[in-house]
């Protein structure tokens, strides 16, 4: 009978794809650089597989992340801290595996606009849209 997933294993997986993707590496990237496959780290994700302290550890440095990003909320239990997911669906319909892939992408490449006077532009466009 296999085991039933840990709420938080969950949690935690969500919060190392989320971080993962928006540092735009790969699961084969971040399997290579832990000496795991890129299988382990799916199953990190989908929380099937619980992640050691060490482990953990080493993902938030090579993420470039505190440690304690992975347990915000501290003082609350994670089941009571506000969700890093989607809603299962936004307003135009994507589901939300599609809406947080591309909410991601949208992140990243605005991150990688190094011009203030840009990005300035690019948020007061998106706002003007998403108004209306």
């Amino acid at each position: 009978m296999p085991r039933k997933r840990d709420p938080i294993e969950s949690e935690l997986g969500s919060r190392l794809k989320q971080s993962r993707t928006l540092a735009g590496m790969s699961q084969t990237a971040l399997g290579e650089k832990l000496g795991v496959s890129f299988q382990q780290i799916q199953k990190y994700e989908m929380g099937a597989n619980r992640i050691s302290a060490s482990r953990l550890y080493r993902i938030s440095r090579l993420l470039g992340l505190p440690l304690n990003y992975f347990f915000e909320g501290g003082d609350k239990p994670m089941a009571e801290t506000p969700k890093l997911r989607s809603p299962a669906t936004s307003h135009d319909g994507l589901n939300g595996e599609v809406a947080r892939r591309e909410t991601l992408e949208l992140v990243r490449a605005y991150q990688g606009i190094s011009d203030e006077k840009s990005r300035l532009a690019v948020r007061k466009l998106i706002r003007t849209l998403a108004h209306g």
